[in-house]
């Protein structure tokens, strides 16, 4: 099978996925799948203050990361063979780094639109009806 078919069935099945989670929302994979994580936006709340919000809470997930790898520095330190294993490998060279980036990456960014909107604006007050609660 070529790399395009191989692409192009990857996202048939992760499009189909997401097909067959929308049918069934009140599932527990559905809840998981489609629930809010992280701050959610307050009424009356200025954009600039809820970005800030955002920044704080990726800063949050970069400081456990940043735990988790103190950790696994005590691991090794402790027992050096277990350098050696694939799934300490995989976790400690690719997830980690990977986690820590996107985690260091959402903080910059929400952080400058946080102060971009304070600065320059537009720096919009969340309203009842854009949090859904109104009818």
């Amino acid at each position: 099978m070529s790399f395009y078919a191989k692409l192009a069935a990857f996202w048939i099945a992760v499009y189909g996925a997401l097909w067959l989670l929308s049918r069934f929302p009140n599932s527990a994979l559905g809840r998981l799948a489609f629930s809010w994580y992280g701050p959610a936006p307050a009424v009356g709340e200025a954009k600039s203050h809820y970005l800030w919000r955002w920044a704080v809470y990726a800063v949050s997930w970069l400081t456990q990361i940043l735990v988790i790898f103190a950790v696994g520095v005590l691991l090794l330190w402790w027992w050096p063979w277990l350098e050696q294993e694939m799934a300490f490998m995989a976790f400690w060279s690719f997830a980690l780094p990977l986690l820590a980036g996107t985690a260091l990456l959402g903080a910059v960014l929400a952080g400058l639109a946080a102060l971009k909107a304070r600065l320059f604006g537009p720096n919009p007050v969340f309203t009842p009806d854009e949090q859904g609660t109104s009818v």
